[in-house]
């Protein structure tokens, strides 16, 4: 039979658990609890009325200490360390998602603690690492970004300085044979004019007046787009001469112009 000698406040007779797991008398034990997942939670007092068991989850030998990264659980008649990573941030080794630990035990065998760098890694002999063919081609997708990047740049840089934006598309549209005329009517003043000379005429003002502010436009526009065309083809070539990511990552694309929209 298993005794608790232990005298109890209140109670004079120890409580006897016997063979069967019933009490021999009234009183209250202390036993050692664990959660619905067997789990050593802590001790408590029970009373425990003659006739009758521990309650569900509750047992008479005391667990062992504590230990970092486990949990003690109950498993049929004795407590065990089972690995507690609940919590904790992991990375599969087959996609490098990130995946949060919910259960006990070890780690599955597909993932690791070490966060892929990048999604052109990948895992081998416990790292991650970055095959010649796989950094060939992060590479290449960099100098992609960086291209859009720069195209993107040179591209609001042209709206903003020559105010595209407050021209509306319709008008825009205009502008190419606005040139044309214009600096065919610079050329030779005897050259017909037919969209200047009806924009001249909507608007009021001397058709020659117009003309002349057509072509100066004209030239400053192809001033301002060759001049930044000319700045982004030469960070376009430092793009595609970059031999590695640093090379790459260190080029900053400036435009510095000396001229003007008007």
């Amino acid at each position: 039979m298993t005794a608790l000698n232990k005298q109890v406040q209140g109670i004079e007779n120890s409580v006897i658990i016997d063979n069967e797991g019933f009490a021999n008398c009234d009183g209250e034990i202390e036993v050692y609890y664990t959660d619905g997942d067997n789990i050593y939670v802590g001790k408590q007092t029970e009373f425990i009325a003659k006739g009758t068991g521990l309650p569900a989850n509750c047992y008479l030998d005391e667990p062992p200490q504590s230990k970092d990264s486990f949990v003690t659980v109950r498993q049929a008649d004795k407590w065990v360390y089972v690995e507690d990573h609940r919590g904790e941030t992991v990375y599969s080794t087959e996609t490098g998602e990130e995946i949060t630990i919910t259960e006990l035990g070890e780690l599955p065998s597909d993932v690791t603690k070490k966060p892929r760098p990048s999604k052109y890694y990948t895992f081998n002999k416990g790292k991650w690492t970055l095959t010649a063919a796989a950094k060939k081609q992060q590479l290449a997708d960099a100098k992609d970004k960086r291209l859009n990047e720069l195209n993107s740049t040179a591209e609001s840089m042209v709206e903003n300085l020559a105010k595209t934006s407050k021209t509306p598309a319709f008008e825009r549209a205009t502008w190419e044979i606005q040139r044309q005329e214009a600096v065919a009517w610079k050329t030779d003043n005897s050259t017909p004019t037919p969209s200047l000379d009806q924009i001249a005429k909507m608007r009021g003002m001397p058709v020659e007046i117009l003309r002349e502010k057509a072509y100066q436009k004209a030239i400053k526009y192809q001033q301002l787009t060759t001049t930044i065309a000319g700045i982004r083809q030469r960070y376009e070539d430092m793009v595609d001469g970059a031999k590695n990511l640093e090379d790459l990552n260190a080029i900053t694309f400036e435009f510095n112009l000396g001229v003007s929209s008007g």
